[in-house]
């Protein structure tokens, strides 16, 4: 059987330019900078809104200051540390921070260095086992609150599986990369 290079290239070729649009390089698609920024400081919100209330509350916005390392994380501290958050941002306490007054409370303190340091201090929350992977229950929160999955509990196994299935993600969960890519709307890939 003779093979045709020329042919075996241009199919390579155009699965190289399908997977670019599918799951576009982070370095020039997704970097966290620029509109992708706004994107992922959207995003990023929205999943720290367990509430889905427009605002974040002291339980809300305490996890992601720890991470941050803006407080200790002492919860003798963290009533106080929000108080004095809320008051040097014009922010009432009882109400909680709206997106933009936690983008500029936030990514305006120079002691945070942007987003990227953000977005992994929000993936630190959500991998609740510490294992550097969103598995397939600790997913669920982030699919359901984006908008990826709207079914049922009993149909996000399957969804979960035949999702990393198609876009060759290790059964041991979603990656701090993949997570910036669900970020910006991109399918992932590993």
């Amino acid at each position: 059987m003779e093979v045709d290079h020329q042919v075996v290239r241009q199919a390579q070729h155009e699965v190289s330019e399908r997977k670019q649009e599918v799951a576009p390089d982070l370095d020039s698609q997704c970097d966290g900078e620029g509109s992708n920024g706004k994107i992922i400081i959207d995003e990023l919100f929205r999943l720290l809104d367990k509430k889905n209330d427009g605002h974040l509350d002291k339980d809300e916005l305490l996890p992601v200051a720890k991470e941050l390392g803006m407080y200790d994380g002492s919860p003798a501290q963290g009533s106080a540390f929000y108080a004095a958050w809320c008051d040097e941002h014009s922010i009432d306490p009882q109400k909680g921070t709206d997106q933009a007054q936690f983008e500029r409370g936030i990514l305006a303190d120079e002691t945070v260095p942007g987003v990227s340091k953000l977005s992994r201090a929000v993936f630190n929350i959500l991998d609740t086992e510490s294992d550097h992977y969103l598995t397939q229950d600790e997913f669920l929160y982030v699919a359901r609150q984006l908008g990826i999955y709207t079914g049922s509990s009993a149909d996000w196994p399957k969804f979960y599986e035949d999702h990393c299935a198609a876009n060759n993600i290790p059964a041991k969960g979603i990656s701090f990369q993949n997570f910036e890519r669900v970020l910006c709307k991109h399918a992932s890939v590993e």
